[in-house]
């Protein structure tokens, strides 16, 4: 017959190393999760000015033909791979022009009202 020797004290021990060993595994993993996270989201907010700023561009573009050419009716507009759709509405002397710029899963909507009255002006410009 076999005498089996316990030693608390080193399955104690064994078992500490073992919890401390998973607890900083998972510390490591949520940090590393964290990052890439925070890499995302710094991802798609880099994005998401992108297009802001392209949808910008078309608004001014759409602005400019507006004030040349009273009776622009607004049009589809490319600008750095955003696309825009530029649309007014309302006729006599003042109009609003609505503009959506996207780009994948992003999207900006703009609303500039402008006045022809006494000259060419924004009276309103809103995201």
């Amino acid at each position: 017959m076999t005498k089996i020797v316990s030693n608390k004290r080193g399955a104690i021990g064994i078992l500490s190393a073992l919890v401390m060993g998973f607890a900083l595994v998972m510390a490591a993993l949520s940090l590393v999760l964290t990052g890439i996270s925070s890499r995302a989201n710094a991802f798609t907010l880099s994005q998401s000015e992108n297009v802001l700023i392209s949808t910008e561009g078309c608004a001014e573009e759409a602005l400019v033909q507006l004030s040349r050419n009273h009776d622009y009716s607004g049009a589809a507009l490319t600008i750095s791979g955003v696309s825009c759709v530029a649309a007014v509405q309302g006729n006599g002397d003042v109009r609003d022009v609505t503009i959506t710029g996207s780009r994948g899963t992003i999207t900006h909507n703009l609303l500039i009202r402008v006045s022809f009255l006494p000259s060419f002006h924004i009276t309103q410009w809103s995201d």
